[in-house]
């Protein structure tokens, strides 16, 4: 099951999008039993792909790794990923839109399980 959950924010926590998906997400997770940890890069790419490797390389890595491919910084991370046996999900953001919401971690909840296969995208 999955109980550590990280959602890797390319952005600002401050920033309305960000801060709602935040929001979003942290309220799933506790509906679910998940602990939901948040790191923002605050639009520094070497911050995000640093932020990225820690998270991934930890003696207890997450259960789950939730991010964007914001300028295909999340590349990089797909073949550490894979070499820890941490699923990935990518999510795809634009102005206005949030992809992060209760419906979307529920089905992800039911659907993820440590696999070869652990790339996700929605």
């Amino acid at each position: 099951p999955i109980k550590q959950v990280v959602f890797l924010n390319p952005g600002y926590s401050t920033e309305t999008f960000w801060a709602q998906a935040i929001i979003a997400a942290s309220t799933t997770a506790e509906s679910l039993g998940m602990h939901l940890e948040v790191f923002s890069a605050r639009r520094n790419t070497d911050e995000f792909i640093r932020l990225g490797k820690q998270v991934l390389n930890r003696e207890s890595p997450p259960d789950l790794l939730i991010t964007t491919n914001n300028h295909g910084l999340a590349v990089p991370l797909i073949e550490i990923s894979h070499a820890v046996r941490v699923p990935m999900i990518i999510i795809a953001t634009s102005p206005g839109r949030m992809l992060v919401t209760a419906k979307v971690m529920t089905e992800i909840r039911k659907s993820v399980r440590r696999t070869d296969s652990n790339l996700l995208r929605i």
